[in-house]
């Protein structure tokens, strides 16, 4: 397994095209989008690639505390998708992987934020707090008139 602990944004953006579950939200697009609005938001995402070939991304902030000694880092911010992403099937260990991968001597905690199109997977830990959420959907498949006329 080889982990990355800085993602670049062309792994990045290979991993979310490929993956069925991510969002606009899970880019390097909203990341840069966060960082520019809020400087003192870093980014902090992180990867894996499995020993099958399979990888991994899990988009995070770090945004720092008020003492700035220590840091919370979470999977998206303004109430977003969060969570990871990836290329191919990932189980319970790979999201486990990427949680203590996230997790440095500066993290006050790791918020991961749901995503209603992936996976559910459920990793708890001292500094995990995992955030679930409701949303609706609506699909644009048939064009905008057809859900202007709903």
């Amino acid at each position: 397994m080889t982990q990355y602990n800085k993602v670049d944004e062309d792994l990045w953006w290979e991993v979310a095209k490929q993956c069925n579950y991510a969002t606009f939200f899970h880019t390097p697009l909203w990341h840069r989008l966060a960082t520019e609005t809020y400087p003192s938001f870093r980014d902090a995402t992180v990867g894996i690639k499995s020993s099958d070939g399979v990888k991994a991304v899990l988009p995070l902030l770090e945004i720092p505390s008020r003492t700035r000694l220590f840091a919370v880092r979470q999977s998206t911010f303004a109430g977003c998708y969060g969570g990871p992403i990836a290329d191919g099937a990932i189980d319970e260990s790979i999201v486990r992987n990427l949680c203590h991968l996230a997790i440095s001597r500066r993290t006050k905690q790791l918020k991961l934020l749901s995503n209603p199109f992936a996976p559910m997977s459920d990793f708890r830990g001292e500094l995990v707090c995992e955030g679930h959420d409701s949303t609706d959907c609506l699909s644009l498949e048939q064009g905008y008139e057809a859900v202007a006329a709903q």
